[in-house]
């Protein structure tokens, strides 16, 4: 490469100092790397070479020049021949031109030493002599290699140069690419990680917001892109994290103006459904627990009672007979989302059950009318046998029996209930904290409670009547009242289930029905066929 080609590469002239020849060549050093064109770096760098020696022989040169006109006389400097003097420079020329060509490598690589001796307590030294020198640019740009290479070996670095050098703020010199500026910044982010974990961990929910309300104004989070990567890294540590509230969240989004409603966010939406679930999944939990602690003044309530905390058996019965149907819609409706939205927060309540509730309603169902006429039928069946033979029918008889004795007893009964009704709903409160008192479990029905004054009178009077009518009404009396007591409505229900389990009960009685309907049909057809084949055959024949 001739002189003037390594002018014109450096797009200097041909009189450029040393100094203005370095900091051309750092210049065009920017534009041109060896990773992207090898060629143009290593012409770049050997004009860079020839251009330095050129410069550094020329002012030789002009050195000895000085120092020939100040030794020489003018006679004898008139007179020589102008050739004379051209032996004197051509033996340094071949020595300066193998010797100085190494020194720009020392030069170059300086500024990458330099930042790789910087720390954050020298930081503000190494840029104050970068300035100093020209070489502001070429500093940064090893500098942030350096951090970028390893961001978490170099986390005090980067908050240094986010300080003294502006880094990541609108007031930076040095330009970064925009995954350059995101890996910066989540650096920066993580580093603040542990401490806002501790705060969530010791439930410091207000400081842990007045913590973000500050990282929030920091300058290096100023810009669209990276405010939207914190909240993004915000919504991941609310992701990664259970120790928080749904009144945290709430008041998150509102310092980040996320809209559940809207669903207005800056986060991927997978992220932020993800989120509303947690969000949604703690206050359900919250809910249920809060429910669970306070009294049974709800439908809600008495639902997660039954379902979430089991009470005992004859709590249970107690509180089915007592509720109403908001309590079994309610039971419902938690039975559905523990068991479909939110199946695994089942781990908080160990002793849930999602379907025994749905037994306690048939297991406290009392028909009390149902129970009388079927007392009535079987007293007055008592009586007709031990009756001496009269002249009536069987069919009076019948009547008697399953149809003018029960009604009769079910009329009188509910003159009866309507008329004590009053007086018993006046000692109600007295009757039943006597009751729990003086009378044994066993006369009591599970859920139900066995009443002193309620059920006690009723039972004496009635009793009464048949004793005048003689003993075995009397007995058969006794007899109808242990049945009753010993058949409680939890009881038949056990019974039935019981039965159920062996026969299949009517479902199984409904499949064998819808399975051999065909067969049946065909036996009819044929059965009826053969009939009045029969008919036909065997019958009379016709008038003569």
């Amino acid at each position: 490469m001739t002189t003037m080609d390594c002018w014109g590469v450096l797009e200097l002239d041909r009189d450029a100092d040393e100094r203005s020849i370095k900091r051309q060549y750092s210049r065009l050093l920017k534009t041109t790397r060896p990773d992207d064109d090898p060629v143009a770096f290593q012409a770049l760098r050997t004009a860079y070479e020839q251009a330095l020696d050129r410069a550094r022989n020329r002012v030789e040169d002009d050195e000895r020049d000085g120092e020939d006109s100040l030794f020489a006389t003018p006679g004898v400097r008139d007179t020589e021949p102008a050739l004379e003097i051209v032996p004197v420079a051509p033996p340094l020329m071949p020595t300066l031109a193998k010797v100085e060509p190494v020194r720009p490598a020392v030069v170059e690589t300086s500024w990458y030493e330099q930042a790789m001796r910087t720390t954050p307590q020298n930081l503000e030294s190494q840029h104050q002599l970068a300035r100093e020198q020209g070489c502001d640019d070429e500093f940064q740009q090893h500098l942030a290699k350096r951090c970028l290479l390893e961001p978490d070996e170099h986390l005090e670095l980067i908050q240094a140069a986010v300080v003294r050098l502006h880094w990541l703020t609108p007031l930076q010199k040095l330009q970064f690419r925009a995954h350059q500026t995101q890996r910066l910044t989540q650096a920066l982010l993580d580093s603040s990680l542990p401490a806002f974990r501790d705060l969530l961990a010791r439930h410091q929910e207000r400081e842990f917001l007045d913590a973000l309300k500050a990282l929030e104004q920091q300058p290096w989070l100023s810009s669209l892109d990276q405010h939207d990567q914190l909240e993004h890294w915000t919504m991941t540590l609310l992701l990664n994290t259970d120790e928080w509230s749904a009144s945290l969240f709430e008041r998150i989004s509102g310092l980040f103006d996320w809209d559940q409603k809207h669903d207005v966010h800056s986060g991927t939406p997978s992220l932020w459904m993800h989120l509303i679930e947690r969000c949604e999944k703690k206050e359900f939990a919250r809910r249920q627990q809060q429910l669970l602690s306070g009294p049974l003044d709800s439908a809600d309530a008495h639902a997660a009672q039954l379902l979430l905390d089991p009470p005992p058996l004859r709590e249970q019965l107690r509180i089915a007979r007592e509720c109403d149907d908001d309590v079994w819609v309610a039971c419902n409706r938690l039975s559905f989302d523990l068991s479909e939205r939110h199946p695994e927060l089942l781990e908080l309540f160990p002793d849930a059950d999602l379907h025994g509730w749905r037994k306690l309603r048939r297991q406290v169902g009392f028909n009390p009318y149902a129970r009388v006429y079927a007392a009535g039928v079987s007293l007055a069946l008592t009586a007709q046998y031990f009756q001496p033979p009269g002249k009536t029918s069987i069919g009076f008889d019948l009547f008697f029996c399953f149809v003018m004795t029960p009604v009769l007893m079910m009329t009188a009964f509910y003159i009866a209930q309507a008329i004590w009704q009053p007086f018993r709903d006046a000692f109600e409160s007295t009757d039943k904290w006597l009751s729990e008192r003086v009378l044994p479990v066993s006369l009591s029905w599970p859920g139900y409670q066995a009443l002193i004054l309620a059920h006690g009178v009723p039972i004496a009077l009635v009793g009464v009547l048949y004793a005048h009518s003689g003993p075995i009404p009397l007995a058969s009396y006794g007899a109808a009242l242990l049945v009753w007591i010993y058949l409680s409505p939890y009881r038949l229900s056990l019974i039935k289930d019981a039965v159920g389990t062996r026969t299949g009960g009517w479902r199984r009685l409904k499949e064998v029905c819808s399975r051999n309907i065909g067969k049946w049909v065909m036996l009819t057809l044929g059965l009826m066929f053969a009939f009045v084949i029969a008919v036909i055959i065997f019958g009379p024949g016709p008038a003569r």
